[in-house]
């Protein structure tokens, strides 16, 4: 990927690979090896943190992580051969903006999550698209980086940012894939959740020196869970959006729960423990959202199972065929519980 550094002045190189493929390790090379600064933009947080904690203790790396304190490192920056900038959308400023318009040799932007930049840019959080343009205004290279860019998102990139930036660049290692595909796929048809849960529950007594990821479809699903666990005696952990942070933080103090239960806030960067077994406790309406969450598990090439609602891209007879072995194996799951709980 050494090419990579060869990105002209106004151009815009939309990089798609699958979770796990070591984006942020591509990128480091691109720094190290390269004779432009980077500057990273995460629209989360918690990955920023994380990003800023691998590289932290490199020379010439900043991280800017309030409004105003551009200010403060502004100086130090420029007099920095290759500096190494990471921050989120909210932390930027006109004035930053303005600085790089007029920096004598750009750094590369990486965008990264870039599909975020559009799914949260058009809802609930509009400072992303407006930094992303605000980006391609100044003519330094941009560069996107995603797993799970929807087609319509991809026309909709190529529209926006063709009047903005003299050149596009789509490269496609492999989106919307997972590089690491579960073992065992396990599908459930909606109309019975209550199968899927006894499954949960089965597995979780079952389990032994392994951890689980369960996503929630809401914040106090999270909450019941670990309450259900807590009067059990399991050990588990739960993260919402948020909490991200906090989270990882107890994480680091204990690794290996038995079980983490989250929202979507953890389908998305954060650093976990290799998972054993995925379940996604919800049906999901877009594919990209369903492979970031499945995406999770195997990224450090372990084996892993996946549990979920969904099954996007196969016939309904093949999901009929799935479900009814799911089905026959609910009667043995229904006798274990009935013992475990007698």
């Amino acid at each position: 990927m050494a090419s990579l550094n060869l990105i002209p002045d106004s151009s815009f190189v939309l990089f798609l690979a699958p979770p796990a493929w070591g984006k942020t390790r591509m990128i480091e090379e691109l720094w190290l090896e390269g004779e432009r600064g980077i500057i990273f933009v995460s629209p989360l947080r918690a990955l920023a943190l994380e990003v800023n904690e691998r590289f932290k203790k490199r020379k010439d790396v900043f991280y800017l992580e309030k409004q105003g304190q551009w200010r403060e490192i502004k100086n130090q920056y420029s007099q920095s051969l290759k500096p190494f900038l990471i921050t989120t959308p909210e932390c930027l400023s006109e004035n930053f903006y303005g600085f790089l318009e007029n920096c004598n040799k750009r750094p590369i932007v990486v965008l990264d999550e870039f599909h975020l930049f559009y799914i949260w840019g058009e809802n609930f959080r509009p400072l992303l698209f407006e930094c992303a343009m605000a980006f391609a205004l100044t003519k330094v290279p941009l560069l996107g980086l995603s797993a799970t860019m929807s087609s319509e998102l991809v026309i909709k990139w190529k529209q926006d940012f063709s009047l903005s930036v003299d050149d596009l660049f789509l490269l496609d290692l492999g989106n919307q894939t997972l590089l690491y595909p579960p073992t065992r796929k396990h599908f459930y048809f909606p109309i019975f959740p209550e199968m899927f849960r006894r499954r949960f529950i089965y597995e979780l007594f079952k389990s032994k020196d392994e951890t689980m990821l369960f996503f929630c479809a809401r914040r106090n699903e999270v909450d019941q869970w670990l309450d259900f666990c807590e009067r059990r005696g399991i050990f588990a952990l739960g993260c919402k959006g948020g909490e991200v942070q906090t989270f990882i933080e107890a994480l680091k103090m204990y690794p290996n729960p038995k079980v983490i239960f989250a929202t979507s806030a953890l389908s998305h960067g954060v650093n976990l423990p290799p998972l054993s077994k995925v379940f996604i406790g919800e049906t999901l309406g877009r594919k990209d959202f369903w492979l970031q969450m499945a995406g999770r598990g195997g990224r450090k090439g372990e084996k892993y199972e996946l549990f979920s609602f969904n099954e996007f891209e196969v016939s309904f007879k093949y999901k009929l065929k799935i479900f009814i072995k799911e089905f026959l194996y609910d009667v043995f799951v229904k006798i274990k519980l009935l013992m475990e709980f007698e």
